[in-house]
């Protein structure tokens, strides 16, 4: 795991897996070497986009702003694996959130690929 604000310069040998959760959003990166997959780092932020849904199911803008905040540091780590390599995906809160489309078109905007909705 990074703990430094140095972050690591990875190629085409590496994949990434970006998890946008209701609690919590995380971020893995592998190596695959001989066939082998071997972790390399993984990154995990509470974001808690779950409570910050209010009655109308929409996303309050601290939330928003948190959720964001995280997916900047994510892209500085995905900035060096090709795009092909790299998998971006949201869960139940982003999908049922009234303004999701507010947070995705800024996300999108910070991270190298489209985020897909599960």
């Amino acid at each position: 795991m990074t703990t430094s604000n140095t972050i690591p310069q990875y190629d085409a040998s590496h994949y990434a897996v970006v998890d946008l959760g209701s609690n919590s959003f995380h971020l893995l990166i592998i190596r695959v070497h001989n066939n082998e997959r071997i972790q390399v780092n993984k990154v995990k932020r509470k974001v808690r986009l779950a409570a910050g849904l209010n009655q109308e199911l929409a996303l309050n803008p601290e939330t928003i702003a948190s959720g964001l905040d995280c997916l900047k540091l994510f892209a500085k780590h995905l900035a060096t694996i090709p795009v092909n390599n790299i998998s971006i995906v949201a869960t139940a809160t982003l999908r049922i959130a009234t303004n999701k489309d507010e947070f995705l078109n800024q996300a999108n905007k910070i991270l190298p690929l489209n985020i897909k909705l599960f």
